[in-house]
């Protein structure tokens, strides 16, 4: 998880496929998400030496789901923000 970036000091982190994966936000975006509206974020990782891109769905559903894809379609994680390690200037808060 590492320092946060200054301009993105939300973390959203989850695993998928015994990897760590994290989607730094801006504060202002997160807020938006807090109060239930929708936000794509497209975030960069590295597998096995190869460069992919994450597609990240804040509140797609209903208020609060998560769902990150990849590749062509491949589903990284679906679930809850309850279910992500949230992280807020480096401190781990709970989702509300």
């Amino acid at each position: 998880m590492g320092t946060p970036k200054v301009n993105r000091p939300v973390e959203v982190v989850v695993e998928w496929g015994y990897d760590l994966h994290v989607c730094p936000i801006p504060m202002a975006s997160w807020n938006r998400v807090k109060r239930g509206a929708y936000l794509r974020r497209l975030e960069p990782y590295w597998y096995e030496g190869e460069r992919f891109v994450g597609e990240w769905h804040f509140n797609q559903t209903s208020p609060g789901s998560l769902l990150v894809q990849f590749g062509d379609g491949g589903v990284g994680f679906d679930g809850a923000l309850d279910d992500a390690i949230i992280t807020v200037s480096g401190k781990t808060v709970a989702w509300p």
